[in-house]
Order: structure tokens, then sequence, then C-alpha cells
């Protein structure tokens, strides 16, 4: 403020105001501010039209007798004598006004405010015009005429120039003329008018910040003393006239009633924006300041003053809603429809979902109700009104907003410290959680006229529309549950599962059908598939059996006892057949008329046949692995209607990969020099020659593995080949039969080895972990690659890692942890000794435990067996123990990781029935629970162990712990004693080397 300006009061002193829209909301706080602040203004004009029959001196004296002039009206009395109404209407030319009335404003007024505005978002663009913008024209053409007009102040809004990501302080151009807007309209019918409308708005939301942007374009060429207030959301006043005074049910007021009623139960709104909102009395005391700047400063352009929050004092629309339904709930209104929970959300279609159940089916019902009681429905009204409302504010409430006030800040230090009180427009001193109390408080006394002695009574109809509410949220939330699991339920079963219809009328043929995985895919075809036409098995004979007494014997295993309920022993036998034949052999050693029938049946090949001992000799190695495979291959590219040939790898082929792609890698050697090599040579010479063969490679099964998949990728470019590669697998996770298996290998050999009590000791990196994958999960990869590659033409993905540590990692020590507490809760029968032992990192220390722990009471434990008169065993179990540890120390101490995009692709094209009856995922894998059927089922099926043992099982741990313990005891009694009978000796050795030492020294 300059040293000689007035002050805001004083530069009023005696100058007469003229103001439009005195009569709503703004200008009825305006006035009264007016009145009390500048006491000595001189009269104040108020442009008032005729409404519903009375003339503007009956509407005037109708005003001054409500709020909030009453206490004004008891006090001051004196003050409103200075309050003047004048017949008119902005809209008309003159305002409206009589010759008199227009004589006296244009020698007497020197301020004006321009507050008349129709506000509605959603009125038509001609009265739209007719108010803001010709009503604008109006008074100008007035205020020209004006002898001693000082100051005019146009009340604009934030949100006119919508388009600009930053409203500025400063003049925004209009798409079109205002006068040519004008004109238009009046030349236009009403009926082309609103068809051409959105043409016209452009960018702009509503006709109502269209029409306020030719308004500040006319104020920008009118060559008045104009300041511009543009205010952003006008919400109920802060101090004055009273605090939470407000009028009408626009904005924030509407949403507040309505959810606080219970009516609006979802708005469309992004939470964490902000809500730049303004209390009422700041933007009039902005108003009153910026009429006295430009009284003072005389502009040549208007000054334009963006009052906003912008930022000083955060709200966000989520606080807003937290803080307004606390007070709501606090101090609740009269006559509420349902308990209060609302929310908001930037989700369109959750809202709209949200409107439907939760407002308008509520809506129907009690409208319904009052139909039938013999009332006048009137809530589904409500709705469509409130639902049109929403709908407008949705614009605003879904994008940022971002404005400029720094003439607005400005405005504030050019306040003496007096106005600065009087005039209070600082928003970083206001508490929103106290402003939004006296809100909602405003809005039960000012607006539904609620007397604060009806709050005792609001609360106990709220408390009981809670109860009900619960009690109805229960419901409903039962009944949507039970709803959805049924139409899910309903749903899964009508969908189809596309890989059995892609399977129905194929006959296949499977390699290593007699296998661990190849068992579990033959019985996965009988039981989920059972529209294959024929699954043919390549068979050969075994230990004195042939291939169809083998088949039977598979037949009457365990892991075949569902489906053989499910489909009966003969329909099994008469969907699979056997193949006499060996992959190892030349031509694989099928008969002619076999390996005709082959070419002319089979579309699809599973070649899974290999020897999976990682100590086999490289010639056999060679011969079952990589010639099988090209012998495979061979007959591949003789069958006519061959789909698709799948080669079962391994993820361990490549392992100088330390992390696997899913695609070919070149073979370590050339493969048919291999096996040429290997056909000629003597066994003794291949032995001799296996390390050099190898190279880097730890066994003779990665390398012929690596092998096989150089053969397959040669025969891609003439066969519709793909290479699968499995990890680890282990045992079944779920179907049919959890923890089921048939061999020791990996870790079941792992967990029954430390079970038993015979393996103590591992070389192995504790934090390292390996990859592996339930048998069930690894067929239902293959199914589904299948699928992917013939029903989904998906030919580009040839190589599928069957893997798991991208979703689960699973190190040793948990592997060790989890097993040891299984087997304490499981354990197996004759154990030898109380499970225990641990791994070592260092080789050396585990050398000398195997000594201690394995070898040592092996020995021991043989001698006594070979006493007692039996065959010892415990040192030919160590030394197999053994072996199998050289060839596992490699893997634990080594570590990779695997890419296994392709499966996810699968499983993401896979609907809902699918994705249950070929799970390929481990999402909601147990571990605990999954260690401990694996046990369970390796004492059944493989150690031949029944339940009922498991008491006896139990008994004899007790016994080995206690055996354990009592040993360790004596051992370690022993060790002292030992050592204590050994220190004299050992002392009087170190004492007699001392002397000899100084003796020799003094020498």
């Amino acid at each position: 403020m300059g040293i000689n300006e007035p002050t805001i009061p004083e530069w009023f002193e005696k100058r007469n105001v003229f103001i439009t829209g005195a009569t709503g909301f703004m200008g009825k706080v305006l006035l009264v501010k007016l009145l009390t602040s500048c006491r000595n203004i001189g009269n104040i004009y108020i442009l008032v039209r005729e409404k519903k029959g009375l003339d503007s001196q009956a509407r005037l004296q109708s005003m001054l007798q409500q709020e909030p002039f009453k206490q004004l009206q008891e006090k001051h009395p004196e003050y409103l004598k200075k309050v003047i109404a004048m017949s008119g209407d902005s809209t008309l030319d003159d305002l409206g006004l009589s010759t008199v009335n227009k004589g006296q404003l244009i020698n007497e007024i020197s301020v004006i405010f321009n507050v008349a505005a129709n506000v509605k978002f959603d009125i038509p663009l001609k009265d739209a015009v007719a108010m803001n913008t010709k009503g604008t024209k109006n008074l100008i053409n007035l205020a020209k005429q004006m002898k001693n007009l000082e100051s005019l102040v146009h009340v604009s809004t934030s949100f006119t120039h919508c388009s600009e990501p930053v409203l500025e302080e400063k003049m925004y151009s209009s798409p079109m003329s205002p006068d040519d807007v004008m004109t238009l309209i009046e030349l236009v019918d009403n009926k082309t008018l609103e068809l051409i409308t959105p043409n016209i708005l452009g960018d702009f939301p509503n006709t109502y910040a269209y029409t306020k942007s030719l308004g500040e374009d006319l104020m920008n060429k009118s060559k008045l003393p104009v300041g511009v207030a543009r205010p952003s959301i006008v919400t109920a006043s802060w101090k004055e006239p009273s605090p939470g005074w407000v009028e009408g049910l626009n904005g924030p007021t509407g949403l507040t009633i309505g959810g606080a009623k219970g009516v609006i139960r979802s708005v469309l709104c992004d939470e964490n924006l902000t809500m730049d909102c303004i209390p009422c009395d700041i933007v009039i005391n902005a108003m009153i300041g910026l009429a006295w700047r430009v009284g003072i400063e005389k502009p040549d352009k208007p000054i334009y003053m963006n009052v906003t929050e912008s930022g000083e004092n955060l709200l966000t629309w989520g606080e807003a809603l937290g803080y307004g339904r606390k007070h709501a709930l606090d101090n609740p209104f009269s006559g509420i429809l349902w308990y209060p929970r609302g929310q908001l959300t930037k989700n369109y279609y959750f809202h709209i979902i949200a409107v439907f159940f939760l407002q308008l089916l509520p809506a129907y019902f009690i409208d319904l109700m009052l139909f039938v009681t013999g009332n006048k429905p009137f809530l589904t009204r409500v709705q469509a009104k409130i639902a049109s409302g929403l709908k407008l504010l949705h614009y605003y409430t879904m994008k940022p907003w971002v404005f400029k006030n720094d003439r607005f800040r400005q405005l504030r230090k050019e306040l003496s410290s007096d106005d600065k009180e009087t005039f209070f427009i600082d928003t970083s001193t206001l508490s929103w959680d106290n402003y939004l109390k006296s809100y909602v408080l405003g809005i039960r006394k000012f607006v539904l006229k609620e007397d604060p002695s009806t709050l005792p009574h609001s609360r106990k109809i709220l408390m009981i529309y809670w109860i009900v509410d619960i009690l109805f949220m229960s419901i409903i939330g039962i009944l949507l549950i039970w709803g959805i699991i049924k139409m899910t339920e309903t749903k899964i079963e009508e969908l189809p599962d596309r890989i059995a219809d892609m399977f129905e009328g194929k006959k296949i043929l499977i390699t290593g059908g007699t296998g661990f995985l190849g068992k579990v895919l033959v019985e996965k075809f009988l039981r989920c598939i059972p529209k294959i036409e024929k699954i043919y098995l390549l068979v050969r004979p075994k230990k004195g059996k042939d291939p169809k007494h083998r088949l039977d014997e598979i037949f009457n295993s365990a892991l075949f006892e569902k489906v053989k309920n499910q489909r009966g022993l003969e329909t099994m036998h008469k969907t699979v057949g056997i193949v006499n034949g060996d992959v190892s052999l030349p031509g694989l050693g099928i008969s002619i008329e076999d390996r005709n029938m082959l070419c002319e049946k089979i579309s699809i090949v599973y070649h899974a046949a290999a020897t999976v001992r990682f100590d086999e000799l490289l010639k056999r190695a060679v011969l079952l692995n990589t010639r099988g495979t090209r012998n495979m291959l061979d007959l591949a590219k003789e069958m006519k209607n061959l789909e698709m040939f799948a080669h079962i790898s391994t993820a361990y082929c490549h392992l100088e990969e330390k992390v696997l792609e899913e695609k070919p890698y070149p073979p370590p050697a050339d493969p048919h020099k291999i096996i040429k090599c290997v056909e000629w040579m003597d066994d003794d010479v291949v032995e001799a020659m296996t390390a050099k063969i190898l190279g880097n490679l730890p066994n003779t099964y990665a390398f012929t593995k690596a092998l096989s998949e150089g053969l397959v990728e040669e025969s891609m470019t003439v066969i519709p080949s793909v290479i699968l590669r499995p990890s680890i697998v282990i045992p079944v996770w779920k179907e049919p039969i959890p923890g089921w298996t048939d061999n020791m290998n990996g870790p079941t050999g792992l967990l029954i080895g430390a079970g038993k009590g015979v393996i103590r000791t591992m070389h192995c990196d504790e934090r390292g972990y390996a990859d592996y994958l339930p048998v069930d999960i690894a067929v239902n990869a293959i199914l589904g690659a299948t699928w992917n590659f013939i029903y989904c033409k998906d030919q580009s993905r040839r190589v599928y890692n069957l893997t798991s540590s991208r979703e689960f990692k699973v190190t040793w020590r948990e592997i060790i942890d989890r097993g040891r507490k299984v087997t304490e809760k499981v354990p197996l029968n004759g154990v030898v000794w109380y499970p225990g032992g641990s791994m070592k990192q260092s080789k050396f220390v585990h050398n000398i435990c195997v000594l201690l722990f394995h070898m040592i009471p092996a020995y021991f434990i043989d001698t006594m067996i070979f006493l007692a008169g039996h065959k010892p065993i415990m040192c030919r179990v160590h030394r197999r123990i053994q072996k199998g540890f050289e060839v596992f120390e490699y893997y634990a101490n080594n570590q990779w990781d695997f890419e296994n995009d392709n499966i996810t692709v699968i499983r993401n094209k896979f609907n809902e029935r699918e994705k249950i009856n070929y799970q390929l995922h481990g999402d909601d894998l147990d571990l605990d629970d999954y260690f401990e059927a694996c046990i369970r089922a390796a004492r059944i099926y493989i150690l031949n162990e029944p339940p009922e043992t498991l008491p006896a099982a139990r008994r004899h741990m007790r016994v080995m712990w206690w055996v354990d313990v009592i040993t360790k005891i004596m051992f370690f009694v022993l060790l002292i004693y030992t050592l204590s009978s050994w220190s004299e000796s050992f002392r009087a050795l170190l004492i007699g080397g001392w002397v000899l030492i100084a003796n020799a020294i003094d020498v």
C-alpha cells in the first residue's frame, strides 16, 4: 500500500455503488460486507427484477428480513436504508431501467459490481448468452455513460478457459466475437441452435463457461476501468456474515446434501486431484479489494485476478470427502433416506455399476413402496436430476486444474494492516477440518432450515440406518458372492475345453511312456481328454517282460486307479496301443507293418524316451538319447499327417548358459559325428575318450540332450517340431495322487536318504537354489504348448522352458529344513539314525564328515550285521550315495535361471476352465503340505510302508532320538576325558621343548 493511498473504507467513503446479482448468493454477502465494513459508503443501488409476482421493492424487503441480513436488521437497521432497489433486468437494453433510474445511476455511480449471472451448466445457449453475455454488454453500455465511474468489477470464473493447462491472470481471446454470437442467437431458431450448439462450444464443456469467456472479451474491449475477478469453486463463508453461511444447492453444497442424505453413493472423481475451492467471504473481500485497486490505479486495460487457493493450502477431493463425511455423521441431517456411504472413483465403469445398484435400484424400490402405500413417488425423479448434475461435474472432477494467482497474492501485500484484518483474503491460515464442520452446520441451518435441537433425534435415526445398512450390505454381499460363485461355476462349466477338443479324433505316438513323466502324460490323456482316438506307446521288452505285460503293470499301478474307476480298464486298453520297439536300435526296432501304420495315422509325436542317469556310459547315452532322437525324427519325416513333433529335453542341457532363453543353442559337438564315432568305436575306447568329448559339461546326460536338441533344430525347417525343456521334474502336486512318484531321483531320494538318517552331510551352497517342476504341471505345460502350436497356430514359438524359478525360488537350506520338519512328523520305517546333519560349503569339511558320519558308521553297522549272520548293505548303500553326490554337487554349487515367457503367453490365452484343467503355475503351492504329501506317497509307493506303520515309525524315531542324544553325550564325555588325560603329558612335553630351545640359545 502506497504511503498516501486511502484504506478500502476510506476509498469507498461517500461513493455510490451499483450491484447486479445482489439477490444471489455472492451478491448478498457483498452487500452485507459493504454495509458493515465500509460504513461511510454512499448509497448502494441494486438491480432487482420482478419475480413470481413480486416487484423489486417487495423482493428487497423480503430479502432484508432473511439471512444474512437478520443481524444487521436487529443491530444496525440504519445501514439498510442505504440499499436502494431499482427495477430492471440485465438481459434487457439499458438493463430495463426506467428513464429516471437510468439517469440517477449515470450521474451518481462510482463503483459497479457485476455479479449477475446464470451459473447453471446445462441451460440452453440462448438463455446463457442472454444473461451472461448480453447482460454484460448491456451493463457496459450503461457504464460508458456514467460520469463518475472509477471502478467496475466483473465477476467471471477461473474455469472459463478450460482448454488452458495453466490459467494465467491475463486476457484470453474468445473463439467467436461476442457480437457475432449474439447476432447468431437472434437469427437462428431454437431447434437449429440446439443442433449447432456443440459446434459453437468447441472445447468448452458447457454454455456457462463459454458465455463467461464472451463476457470477459466484452470487458476487455470496453475501455473502462475494469477488474475481472475469477474465483474458483465458491463455497460457504469462512467467517462472515456468519461461519458456514451458504445458499442454494450448487456445487459442493448439493454434493454434501446428496451424500449426507444417502442419495448420492458414487461420484466420478479422482480423489488425489486438488479441489480448488474458495470460501465466499474471501471472494467478496478480494472483489472489494480489486475494486479499490482499480479505482486507485485507473488502468487502461482490465486487471485480471484469479481468486483461487492454488496450492497455498491444498485440499484434495478425497480429503474433502473425508472431512465432510466425518462432520456429516457427527451432525446428521434430518430426513436422510439411507446411511451415508458415498465414495469417489475414477473408474467410469465402476461408477456406472455403483450408481445403478446403489442409487437407481433403491430409488425404484422406495418409489414402488411409496406408490403401493398411496404416496407420491419422488426419489426416481430426484435421482434423474442428480445423475444429470453429476454428469456435468465429471469434467471438473476428473482433470487437474492449475491457476496462477500472483495478482491475488499481490493484493494481500497492498492492503493496510487494518484492511488485512477486515478484508481477509489469506487462505493459508484456513483449517479445512474446522471449515468443513462449519460448512455442514451451515447447510443444516441456512439451506435445510433445521434447528440445532433436531440433532439428537437425527443422530438416533442415523444409528438405525447404520444398523440397517450393515445388515443390508451383509445380505447383499452374501448374495453377490453366492451369485458370483454360481455364475462362475456355471460359466466355467459352459466354457469350452479347447485343448480336449483339439485332441478329439487324434492318434498320437509317445516314446518314454513307461517312464515317470510318460506315465503321468498317458494318465492325463486318459482322464482329461477322453475323446482322443488312440495313444500308441513305443515300448521295449525289459527284464524278461514283453511290452504288453509292462503296460498291464502300469495300468494296475496306483497312478491309474482314478482313471480306471472313471473309464474302466477295457476302455483304457482300447485307447492305448503298444508298438514293440526300442529307440536306441536302428529303425527303432519296429516292424515294417508298424512303421507304415504310424506313418499313415500319427499326427502328434511326444518323444520323451531317454536315459536320465547322469553316470550313464557315453556310448549308451548317445545311442539312446541322441541316435534315438534322430531315429524318431526320421520316422516323423515319413508321417503324412504330422502336425507336431515334441522333443522332451531338459532345462539343464546348456549349462554354460547361466540364463537359459527360450531359443535353440548350438550343440557342443556335431551330433551326427558323435553318433558315428560311438557306433564303430569299442566301449573301452569311448569310455577312455569320454572326458575329452564332454569338455566342460559335467555328465553324459547333459551332453547327449544338448546334441539331441541340435538334431531337432535341424529338423525345424522340414517338420513341425518343437523343443520342450522341463527342469527337475518332481512328484505330483495335485492330480491324480498328491506326492506320487515311481523313483528316487532328485529331491525325493534326498528326502528319503536324510529321513532314513543315512545322509548326514552335503557339499552344497545352502543359499543356492535349483528349478523344480511338479510332474503334473510339466504335463499340463506339454499339452498347453501343443495346443498353442496347433490350435493357436503360434509356430513362431519353437522352444518352451517348462520351469518355475521365475515364479518362486526354494533354496537348498529351505528344502532341508522343510524336509527335516516333515520327516519328524511323518517318519520312515527302519530309520538307521536320527535324521540330522548339515550342508557344507567347504569340500574338505564335507569329506571329513563323509568319513566320520557316513563311511565309519557304515562299516561299523555292516560289521554288526555280518557278525549277526546277515548280508552287509550299508557300505554298498553309501557307495551309491557317494556316487550320486559326485553328480549332485555340480548342480548344487552352481546356479541357473530360466526364461519361460512362452508358457506365460499360453496361460494368458487359456480360458477359466482351461486354467483349472491345465494349471501352469504354482501360485497356490504350499511347500509344507507338498513336502508332506511327497513323503507320505514315498512311504506307500516307493518304500512299501503302509500308513498303519506310522505309529511304530514314530516310536522308533523317538528311540533313535534318545540314541542320538546319548551317543553325542558319550562322545563329548570321552573327548573331554581324553583331552584331560593327555593334558599333563602334553604340558610336560611342551615345557621340555622350551627348555631345549633356551639351552640352545645360551650355547
